[in-house]
């Protein structure tokens, strides 16, 4: 599987699921940022979507999916994706 459909996979899910914590660093009790809250089931799903997606995705050119990246990247809330 690829990397990349995966890791977009994963994003897309913890987009929808719009569920997140905040860890702290244990040694100052700062936040660390914020990580999305995904259950196995939700990380089940993500790579179950990637499979599906990898059978479309094996078929574009370096191109092809340099432009959908880019669109991805322009469009995303903050430059990561899951910065809140």
């Amino acid at each position: 599987m690829s990397l990349h459909v995966l890791l977009l996979c994963l994003a897309r899910t913890a987009l929808l699921i719009n569920r997140y914590s905040a860890p702290q660093d244990p040694g100052t009790g700062k936040s660390m940022g914020s990580l999305p809250e995904m259950g196995v089931e939700d990380v089940k799903q993500a790579v179950k979507h990637a499979a599906e997606a990898l059978k479309t995705w094996r078929k574009t050119t370096e191109y092809e999916r340099a432009a959908i990246l880019t669109k991805i990247f322009q469009y995303a809330p903050s430059p990561s994706l899951f910065a809140r």
